[in-house]
């Protein structure tokens, strides 16, 4: 009886070994999925923001307007603008401030631009 108890005891302290190693193993498994899910969601935090960030930029009356301008061609009430071929495919909108803004003066301005795109030219 007595080597049948021995025996019984070493099973039981291997099956018990057995369990805590595995009951181990899937706490180390899932502190590791933990981790992971814990670091995608600072990645989703940080991407959120940066939208967020986004969406208020192009909620400003600033982005809006120079949307409408250069997007849609839109002017604002009373103000010239002028479109300038830039090249074959597009155009250029200026306004007349644009024109005023730099330093040469609006008449080598727009020598400047007319030979610049003369199809005639050489």
């Amino acid at each position: 009886m007595n080597r049948f108890n021995i025996l019984f005891f070493l099973v039981l302290t291997i099956l018990a070994v057995y369990s805590l190693y595995r009951t181990y193993s899937d706490i180390q498994t899932k502190a590791r999925t933990i981790d992971d899910l814990a670091l995608n969601v600072e990645q989703l935090k940080k991407a959120n923001m940066r939208i967020k960030q986004d969406i208020a930029e192009k909620k400003t009356r600033d982005f809006i307007e120079y949307q409408a301008v250069s997007k849609l061609g839109m002017a604002k009430k009373n103000q010239e603008v002028f479109i300038v071929p830039e090249n074959e495919h597009n155009e250029k909108k200026i306004t007349i401030e644009e024109i005023g803004s730099g330093s040469k003066s609006p008449l080598e301005q727009w020598k400047e631009l007319i030979l610049k795109n003369n199809p005639f030219r050489y």
